[in-house]
C-alpha cells in the first residue's frame, strides 16, 4: 500500500506499508513510513494520508494496523491519536536489527 499527496506537482507527503498475512488466516497492515514535507505540515495532509491507508487496509481485510514511532515524536503521536490510534500495550519490548553488510554478523548459513 502506498499513497502520495501532492500540491502543484510537488510531493507534499507519502505513506506506505505492507499488508501482512497471519498464520491464523487473518491479516494486519504495517505502516512502514509516514512523512509530510516541512513546508506542507499543519494542513491536514498527514491526516488524509493516514485515513487513506487505514481505509485501504480495512477494504483489503486487515483487522489491525500498526506502526512504530519514537516516543518523543509528539507531532506524529498527536496525528496518530487524532485518527484513533492507541498505544499498544505489549509490555516491555526491545527492538533488534541486523546489518547484513558488516563482518560482525554471525554466519547465517544453517
Amino acid at each position: 500500500m502506498a499513497f502520495v499527496a501532492h500540491e502543484d506537482r510537488e510531493v507534499a507527503g507519502y505513506c506506505w506499508g505492507h499488508l501482512l498475512d497471519r498464520p491464523d488466516g487473518s491479516s494486519m497492515a504495517y505502516i512502514h513510513e509516514m512523512h509530510v514535507g516541512e513546508g506542507f505540515r499543519r494542513r491536514g495532509i498527514g491526516r488524509d494520508l493516514m485515513l487513506a491507508v487505514l481505509n485501504s487496509a480495512r477494504v483489503r481485510g486487515a483487522s489491525t494496523v500498526f506502526l512504530i514511532t519514537e516516543a518523543d515524536n509528539d507531532p506524529a503521536r498527536n496525528l496518530y491519536e487524532d485518527v484513533g490510534g492507541e498505544i499498544a500495550d505489549q509490555g516491555k519490548t526491545v527492538s533488534y536489527s541486523w546489518n547484513l553488510q558488516t563482518s560482525q554478523t554471525r554466519d547465517l548459513d544453517p
